[in-house]
């Protein structure tokens, strides 16, 4: 917990529980929404997806959270990560890649909702998204100080763990400090 910053624990697909959680969020005005469930099936990642966003602005607005703008993070996936190579650098103005995807469904919605209910909508894409984060180990920071310490402990140089193709590789990274004042940029312009 951090001092003066209220929680709210609550699962997103359950709208009931979602709403009494966040029941006393009423003088809410920015969400900041980078919430995702998995799922191997893209339409059903869609579905879990769409409704776990849905579910916090419904659970908003019954709250009588008057938002004033929504700051969704997306990723490369919007760029085509998730087809191997893509452009670089890629731009936000680059066409959306084909097949079903999360990113576009939620993006739709929240301008077409914001339309009608009275919030601007921004969307980030940061792409492996790098810092120190107590318990959570999904980044690579994280993962090459485990490595680069077994191999202090070993005696071992610390060496490339990957081959030739990866060590050639384009991988972009966003730092998690840059990314936390570019969204407090994003939210207040």
């Amino acid at each position: 917990p951090v001092e003066g910053v209220d929680y709210a624990a609550a699962d997103l697909t359950d709208a009931e529980g979602l709403a009494k959680a966040l029941a006393g969020c009423g003088a809410v005005t920015h969400l900041f929404f980078g919430a995702f469930r998995y799922n191997p099936d893209p339409y059903e990642e869609i579905a879990i997806n769409m409704a776990i966003l849905e579910n916090t602005l419904d659970a908003l607005k019954a709250a009588g959270a008057k938002l004033r703008r929504v700051v969704n993070y997306q990723g490369g996936k919007a760029y085509g990560a998730l087809f191997g190579d893509a452009r670089s650098p890629a731009k936000e103005t680059d066409p959306r890649v084909p097949g079903p995807l999360f990113y576009y469904d939620q993006e739709d919605m929240l301008y077409a909702r914001g339309a009608r209910e009275g919030f601007a909508t921004t969307i980030l894409r940061p792409d492996y998204i790098q810092g120190i984060g107590l318990g959570s180990y999904v980044s690579i920071v994280n993962t090459l100080a485990a490595y680069g310490t077994v191999c202090a402990a070993l005696g071992q140089p610390l060496y490339f763990p990957g081959g030739k193709e990866a060590f050639h590789a384009l991988f972009q990274m966003t730092d998690a400090r840059l990314l936390a004042r570019g969204t407090i940029w994003a939210a207040e312009e």
